[in-house]
């Protein structure tokens, strides 16, 4: 069963289609790295790296000096907070050698984690490493579409356009008596 935490956390939809693109051009499994934005109760993954790594069905290897790399290029290395992987074909669950690979990316504070597979199944977890290691398993999350305004002006402007609503009496006759016209006529007429 989903956990629903205090904090919501979000997945940008862009940020999700990118990876999951590389999902399905991975003969086997693939790694990437998260950017995490905290605002305010919300985590929100803005985007997905992705590093050198040698891939097979069953695991991905990034290679470190990648990784190191990465922490020099991006403006803000403490955003690097979500792991995320491809399960291939299987179903997806954390594994042991998921369970290795979180513990090892332990940054004293917390960390996502994200395990999909082809069929856009997807599990996410959050791991707190400080004061002891502990975490939350199939958390609930959700895309984020970030839609520009002025794309939402003019899908506004659209439906204004285009759209009459009409009023709704529906809610006005649910509200009156139950009455049986038929039946009284029945009754009447005999």
């Amino acid at each position: 069963m989903k956990k629903q935490l205090d904090i919501k956390i979000q997945v940008d939809s862009l940020a999700w289609t990118k990876f999951m693109n590389w999902v399905e051009l991975a003969k086997g499994e693939v790694s990437a790295f998260g950017i995490v934005e905290q605002r305010f109760n919300r985590l929100i993954v803005t985007d997905f790296v992705l590093l050198d790594q040698v891939c097979t069905s069953t695991e991905t290897d990034i290679d470190p000096k990648a990784i190191a790399q990465l922490m020099q290029d991006v403006d803000d290395p403490s955003m690097l907070r979500c792991w995320a992987h491809s399960h291939a074909d299987m179903k997806v669950f954390w594994s042991g050698t998921d369970e290795a690979t979180i513990a090892g990316l332990s940054n004293d504070e917390w960390m996502l984690s994200l395990v999909v597979n082809k069929d856009h199944d997807a599990m996410m977890r959050l791991d707190v490493y400080h004061p002891a290691h502990i975490h939350v398993d199939d958390v609930v999350w959700e895309l984020r579409y970030d839609v520009p305004a002025e794309a939402k002006a003019d899908w506004k402007k659209q439906f204004k356009d285009k759209v009459t609503e009409a009023p709704d009496y529906l809610p006005i006759l649910q509200d009156l008596p139950d009455l049986d016209m038929w039946e009284d006529y029945n009754e009447f007429g005999q």
